[in-house]
C-alpha cells in the first residue's frame, strides 16, 4: 500500500548552497546545520532558499548560534518578500513599462520585415566571406608545404 504525502520541491540553488556549505565546513566538523526557507501548502513543500548556521559541537551536545539564525531569517524576509508570502503589487511599475513601450516608434510590418531581412542577409554575407577566406588560407598553407 502506497503512502501519499506532500510533494517536496527543492530549487537547484538550495542544493548547490547545501553542497557548498558542506564543502566549506570547518576542519573536523562532521555536519552542517542550516535553515531551509520556502512555502508549505496542503499538497506540497517548496524549498526556495537556505542558509547555514554556525554552531559548536562537543561530544554530547551542539550549540547553535540562534541570534545569527534569527538575523539571517529577518534579512531573507526583507530581501525576498515572496518567501514570507507578502508580495504587494506595484501598479506604477506596469504604468512605467507601458509608457516605455508606447515611446517606441511604430514601424509598419513590411518595413520591419525588410530591415530584418536586410540585416540577416548582411550577416549571411559576412559568414560566407569568412568561410571563403578560411578556405583560401587553408589552400595557401597546403600549397606552401608542397
Amino acid at each position: 500500500m502506497a503512502v501519499h504525502g506532500p510533494v517536496v520541491k527543492i530549487h537547484p540553488v538550495v542544493l548547490a548552497s547545501i553542497a557548498d556549505s558542506y564543502e566549506r565546513r570547518n576542519e573536523g566538523a562532521s555536519r552542517v546545520i542550516g535553515t531551509l526557507l520556502g512555502t508549505i501548502d496542503k499538497h506540497s513543500v517548496e524549498v526556495t532558499n537556505c542558509f547555514s548556521v554556525p554552531h559548536n559541537e562537543s561530544e554530547d551536545e551542539v550549540a547553535v548560534d540562534m541570534e545569527f539564525a534569527k538575523n539571517m531569517y529577518e534579512l531573507h524576509k526583507k530581501v525576498s518578500p515572496s518567501e514570507s508570502g507578502k508580495v504587494i503589487a506595484d501598479n506604477s511599475v506596469g504604468r512605467y513599462l507601458m509608457d516605455l513601450v508606447n515611446k517606441v516608434p511604430k514601424i509598419p510590418a513590411e518595413d520591419f520585415e525588410s530591415m530584418l531581412n536586410s540585416n540577416i542577409n548582411d550577416l549571411l554575407m559576412v559568414t560566407y566571406l569568412a568561410n571563403l577566406t578560411q578556405a583560401q588560407i587553408a589552400l595557401n598553407e597546403k600549397l606552401v608545404v608542397l
